[in-house]
Order: C-alpha cells, then sequence, then structure tokens
C-alpha cells in the first residue's frame, strides 16, 4: 500500500522529462562537442588577449630618526662611566729582531798584500843593438781599390813611449802629394796616417809617393843607410751613367753625368768639350731651379751620392740656352 504512490510519482516524473526540452546546461555541452569536433578537424585554435598590468606599490620606508651630536662633556660623562682598562703583561713586547748572520767560514789565513806588484811609470828599455835601421813593412802598394790608411813598421824603436802629440811630432816619412789627415804611432815601430778626406779614406784618382830619407835614426841611434821609396795609386775617375743618350732631344737639353768617385764639378766642366759646337758655344753649371724643373734629371739626382754629379747646359753666343746646339746634328 506504501510503494504504490511513489512508484505512481517516479512514473510522472519519467514521463515529463521526455516532453521537456534539453536545458541550456546540455546546449553548452553539446556546442563544446562541436568546438572540440572543429578544433580536431582545423588544428589548434587559441585566443590571446591584453592582461591587465599590475604595478606593485614599493614597501613603505622607515623614516630616519632625527639625531644631535653630543658635546664634548656628554662624551666625557659617558666615558667616565666605563671601568678602567685593565693591561695585561702580554700587550707590551719587545721588537723581535733577526738573529745576525754568522760569518763565512774561513779555510786558510788573511795575507794583507797588494792584487799586483807596483810598477814604475818608466817604460821598459829597448833591446840594445848596433844593427842598422831598416823598414820591414809598409802598406798599400801598387794599383788598389781602396786606400783607407799608410801605415810604415821598422825593425827598431823609433819613438819613446809617451803621449801621442810628443810622438806624433817624430815623422820620418813624406808623403807626396800630402792629403789632410793625421800621423800617429801604432806602439814605437809602426807609423800610420789617416785621411781625413773621402770619409776616412785618401783621395782617388791620384798617385802617390812616399819616401823615408836615409839618416833617419831610431831611438838606439841606428840609421837608415838608403833612401826608402814607395809607390801607389787610386783608381781613376770613371764615369758610372749620362744622361740624355740616343734620343732625339730638344736643343736646351740639360745634361748630366755621374761618376764613381766625387769630383770637383768645376775642374771636371773645363775639361768638358762639346763637340761638334759653334765657335761661341760654351758649357756652364745647371741651377737649382733648372734642375727641379727637369723631372728625369731630378729623379737621377735622387739616386746619385753627393758630389759624385755634374749637371750643365749649353749657352749660345747671345747668352740664352734656346736653341744653343746645333740642329739635327749627333752630339
Amino acid at each position: 500500500m506504501i510503494l504504490k504512490p511513489a512508484l505512481s510519482l517516479l512514473l510522472v516524473w519519467m514521463m515529463l522529462l521526455t516532453v521537456v526540452p534539453p536545458t541550456t546546461a546540455d546546449t553548452v555541452s553539446q556546442q563544446d562537442n562541436d568546438q572540440a569536433a572543429a578544433t580536431d578537424e582545423a588544428g589548434l585554435r587559441f585566443h590571446l588577449s591584453e592582461g591587465p598590468e599590475t604595478v606593485e606599490a614599493p614597501p613603505p620606508s622607515n623614516p630616519l630618526a632625527t639625531t644631535t651630536s653630543l658635546s664634548e662633556v656628554e662624551i666625557r660623562k659617558l666615558l667616565a662611566r666605563l671601568p678602567a682598562l685593565k693591561t695585561d703583561v702580554s700587550d707590551t713586547v719587545a721588537f723581535k729582531l733577526r738573529e745576525r748572520s754568522l760569518p763565512p767560514p774561513r779555510t786558510g789565513k788573511t795575507i794583507q798584500a797588494a792584487f799586483a806588484l807596483p810598477t814604475t811609470d818608466a817604460p821598459p828599455a829597448p833591446v840594445a843593438t848596433s844593427a842598422p835601421l831598416e823598414v820591414t813593412r809598409f802598406t798599400p802598394e801598387g794599383e788598389v781599390a781602396l786606400a783607407p790608411m799608410l801605415t810604415v813598421t821598422f825593425s827598431q824603436p823609433m819613438v819613446a813611449l809617451s803621449s801621442q802629440a810628443e810622438a806624433a811630432a817624430n815623422v820620418p816619412v813624406r808623403l807626396t802629394p800630402q792629403p789632410q789627415g793625421k800621423w800617429r804611432w801604432l806602439g814605437t815601430q809602426t807609423l800610420m796616417f789617416q785621411p781625413d778626406a773621402e770619409g776616412g779614406r785618401l783621395p782617388m784618382a791620384t798617385s802617390y809617393t812616399f819616401a823615408i830619407p836615409a839618416g833617419t835614426k831610431s831611438v838606439l841611434g841606428n840609421t837608415l843607410r838608403e833612401t826608402k821609396t814607395f809607390n801607389f795609386a787610386t783608381p781613376p775617375l770613371t764615369l758610372k751613367s749620362s744622361y740624355p743618350d740616343g734620343e732625339s732631344r730638344p736643343r736646351d737639353q740639360l745634361m748630366f753625368l755621374e761618376f764613381d768617385q766625387r769630383i770637383d764639378a768645376g775642374r771636371v766642366l773645363e775639361h768638358l768639350m762639346l763637340e761638334p759646337s759653334g765657335s761661341e758655344t760654351r758649357l756652364r753649371m745647371a741651377t737649382s731651379e733648372e734642375l727641379a724643373a727637369d723631372t728625369a734629371v731630378s729623379d737621377l739626382l735622387k739616386q746619385a751620392q753627393e758630389g759624385r754629379w755634374l749637371a750643365f747646359r749649353a749657352v749660345a753666343a747671345n747668352g740664352t740656352t734656346k736653341d744653343a746646339l746645333p740642329a739635327d746634328t749627333p752630339i
């Protein structure tokens, strides 16, 4: 009797559910299913949106307390309240010095004596001999490429061992021609001449003769029995290069010569001849302005050594350089 009303009520509710349309929740669930199906078909899809910006407020700062400095009286009162500072024995320590090094061991006796025996300033006396004085060696001789110095060696001492100034005053050799330079002794038996010109060598293109006259004495008193004469010569002047060469040139051409040694440009110019030339055509040195204006000659000057070149040009009878050289003529 009690179960029948309850069963009847359940049947009524089932009928109502079949008649009532699906709820909103069911509809949303169905839409989600549809979107999921679409997502499976078209791939992953998502939506981005701008998020709100949050600014964190800084923590509140603690305000500093207002302070005032203590006066000297208050500081002394405060320090007076401290207990007295107790000292300890270990507070004061003497400065620790390093132990002194032991003296080095001595293996023998120390003898107080000079390292070298005392010497006198007097030079050793030459060995006495009665042999005549001779010339044992001389340089240079014959044709030489360079003559940086001249030396003569004797068989006996010629000067005493003294200062060079005193020894240089005794020069038994006569050099012809005599260039600028200095004589000095290398010891007591060798005499050397060092020239000042040509960078420390004897001038070139010169024949020299040096002679030691008979009767020259050594410090032993022995004499040279006969005059000794020697000859040598340095190489003559050689033309190294010239400009212009072989090509047709204007009649006011600047000319250039370079040599293998230093020259006196004025003396070399005196020996130059222009062939063929007019009776009144002459040669003169090129000026610095003319050298700077000629590019080819300027380049040659840069490569040539100082004092070993000559630049010149022809001058006509009227004093001008224009058309000074003869036309259509080998020069």
